[in-house]
């Protein structure tokens, strides 16, 4: 059984984004577009802001499976991130961006396009994405495997990392879409220290939070 060492289910148990080390931009909890079972979301509006990052510190060890599900109501003008790892420093091992056609893209770190997914994600629909990662305990050797809804999309071995040896932090970033507006939405963000490059499986969060403020009565998300 491997180490769980973030969990995220999508904002309503926290009542917002306070599991998050660093924010930018304006996120919002939805519980009207969310996955099939789940409770909500966390949603940002690229329709008036240009970029949103969340970031979660120190919960890597450099080979890891990291899990969560996505939807966008468009596609961006141009190949943008998703998610990426790095270190502390914010240099990173690689990169997960969605390109302006709908496939995933991995670009190591030189920023240079790894490997394009064969799969285009339908618009206004939740995918769970996932990735498992190794950088070997040393620099420019970093192995990925990239999974959409449980298939594999890319399967990519000895990809540089920009000459960094650890990797610890994740980062959910949106940068600038330019005039194209569109909703981009996470949930059920799921680490662990599993380093075989496997797939994890569907992964929900279940959350107990109490029903208002300082009040004694919980409940289950």
């Amino acid at each position: 059984m491997a180490n769980i060492t973030f969990l995220e289910a999508g904002g309503a148990s926290t009542g917002g984004t306070q599991l998050w080390n660093e924010i930018t931009g304006s996120w919002t909890v939805s519980t009207s577009v969310k996955p099939v079972g789940a409770y909500s979301s966390l949603a940002f509006d690229h329709t008036a802001q240009a970029a949103g990052i969340l970031t979660a510190d120190s919960v890597l060890s450099g080979a890891n499976r990291v899990s969560f599900f996505y939807r966008l109501s468009a596609y961006p003008n141009a190949t943008r991130l998703v998610a990426e790892i790095t270190n502390a420093g914010n240099t990173g091992a690689g990169y997960v961006y969605i390109s302006s056609t709908g496939h995933l893209v991995w670009e190591d770190g030189d920023f240079a396009v790894a490997g394009t997914g064969p799969t285009a994600l339908a618009l206004d629909t939740f995918y769970r994405i996932s990735l498992g990662f190794n950088l070997n305990g040393t620099s420019n050797d970093l192995d990925v495997n990239l999974y959409l809804d449980r298939k594999s999309d890319l399967s990519l071995t000895g990809l540089s990392t920009a000459g960094i040896t650890a990797a610890n932090v994740v980062r959910f970033r949106l940068s600038t879409q330019g005039t194209l507006a569109r909703q981009v939405y996470y949930a059920h963000i799921y680490i662990d220290d599993g380093n075989d490059l496997s797939d994890i499986g569907d992964i929900f969060c279940t959350a107990k939070f109490p029903t208002s403020v300082n009040n004694n009565n919980w409940d289950t998300v």
